[in-house]
């Protein structure tokens, strides 16, 4: 979430500094296009689905978030032996702000959610914000994507919210746990 510029860092070890300075650009794609759900979103066709994402909202996310979902789908096909029929697209706002336009342009209410699942009407797919830490972002990308599958398994049957929400909330931890993790958030024994 480090903001475009040049930066700098200074590392002491025993009382010995060094500086090292870096630059941070922002990730460029060719346009491919783009479509207004609230807010003018780019469109980025990635390898497993379609991404939009508006101002704000980082470039290199967008990209990540595809991979990161392959493997979310993949590790729950492993896990409980399900794989959704539809492979969702997924809507990335870059605020709090910009995600509450979306929500109002596609007739949906949240309340201080940071994401959503939407199956059906226009645009479905899953709207998260992004200004968050990347690995928050994923574990969204993968509660969102539990409550697709929990829909699809229950065939549109409105399921217990204590099961629907659980087992949402219990995959987002699990693959939490799983995946990549920067050595800044583990704990050490």
């Amino acid at each position: 979430m480090d903001r475009e510029g040049t930066w700098s860092v200074r590392v002491t070890v025993d009382g010995e500094s060094n500086t090292v300075t870096y630059p941070i650009s922002q990730l460029q794609l060719l346009s491919q296009g783009s479509e207004s759900v609230g807010v003018e979103l780019n469109r980025y066709q990635g390898s497993t689905s379609n991404t939009f994402y508006s101002t704000l909202a980082p470039v290199v996310t967008a990209v990540n978030l595809q991979a990161h979902l392959a493997w979310v789908i993949d590790q729950l096909a492993e896990e409980l032996g399900v794989q959704s029929k539809q492979i969702p697209d997924i809507y990335l706002a870059g605020n709090g702000n910009l995600l509450q336009q979306v929500v109002r342009a596609t007739g949906d209410e949240i309340g201080f959610e940071d994401g959503y699942y939407r199956s059906s009407g226009t645009h479905p797919g899953i709207y998260m914000r992004t200004n968050l830490f990347h690995s928050s972002v994923q574990e969204i990308l993968a509660h969102e994507y539990a409550h697709l599958l929990l829909q699809e398994v229950g065939q549109d049957h409105l399921l217990p919210s204590w099961l629907n929400e659980g087992q949402s909330r219990y995959t987002e931890y699990g693959l939490g746990l799983q995946g990549v993790r920067p050595n800044a958030v583990k704990v050490a024994l």
